[in-house]
């Protein structure tokens, strides 16, 4: 069983404005953007920014049936639109075996984790991201990246890029794997004036007891990823009405649930 638990944060900011704070820091790097507004009558709403967003599409895609309506693909660069337009054609026909791994994305099966070539979100997307909340202003936004992750064994390879750890078989949405952080930021539904942000992983890279990446994750390596964590956390948390850390019964981070707490909704 993956070792979930989220992070859920309610602030006074923009959406956008939440957003923005993700860029520029040391430890997480925005690659993938997604938005939907499904409240339309006639046809939903989409927005896909990014170079990897298999995971976003694997995750909705069974909740929401065949992307329909408006595919709004934001690109600033030209090898990213072509990505982005090559996804939203296959995501019509339902050619769902696009949507196991980004071109963009090297898998390596001897360390359980997957690595993003050198690409990131540009901050012109932001104004895009505007623009789409000016006229769907309750819709969702998944927003995933790379993290600088601390192993014990690093082995050669670029683990200031990780994206995504190998899934176990059997996973629910059928993915090959899952990002090591994402994020959901989406307007509360009781406070229009307020943003939801949830930062969510289902990864053990930060327990102490979980062995993670076939054992290069050891106690130390988990207390500095927390730590890197955390503080992407406090930087989404700035001006915060609540913060609220959130483990399903049953989960590995369960038996952390107290270190987690600890770092996690440090002020």
């Amino acid at each position: 069983m993956t070792a979930r638990f989220a992070v859920q944060i309610v602030s006074r900011r923009s959406p956008w404005a939440v957003l923005e704070g993700t860029f520029g820091g040391p430890s997480f790097l925005p690659v993938a953007l997604g938005g939907f507004d499904g409240t339309g009558k006639k046809q939903d709403h989409w927005l896909l920014a990014g170079y990897a967003l298999e995971d976003y599409l694997a995750r909705s895609l069974p909740v929401r049936g065949r992307m329909r309506g408006e595919i709004l693909c934001v690109g600033a660069r030209v090898d990213e639109r072509i990505y982005l337009e090559t996804v939203a054609r296959s995501i019509g026909r339902r050619h769902r075996t696009a949507l196991r791994r980004s071109p963009f994305e090297r898998v390596e099966p001897a360390v359980g984790a997957t690595f993003l070539a050198s690409h990131s979100l540009h901050e012109s997307v932001l104004s895009d991201v505007r623009s789409f909340y000016r006229s769907h202003p309750f819709a969702s936004l998944d927003l995933a990246g790379t993290i600088d992750l601390d192993v014990d064994d690093p082995g050669g390879h670029p683990w200031d890029r990780a994206f995504r750890e190998l899934a176990p078989a059997g996973d629910d949405f059928g993915r090959e794997a899952v990002p090591f952080v994402s994020l959901m930021v989406l307007r509360s539904p009781e406070q229009a004036d307020s943003t939801v942000i949830i930062v969510w992983s289902e990864s053990s890279v930060w327990l102490r007891e979980g062995g993670a990446l076939g054992g290069r994750i050891g106690p130390r390596a988990a207390d500095e990823n927390l730590a890197r964590l955390a503080g992407f956390v406090r930087c989404l948390a700035r001006e915060a009405e609540h913060v609220q850390l959130h483990v399903p019964v049953g989960s590995p981070a369960a038996a952390e649930r107290e270190r987690l707490s600890d770092a996690l909704l440090a002020p």
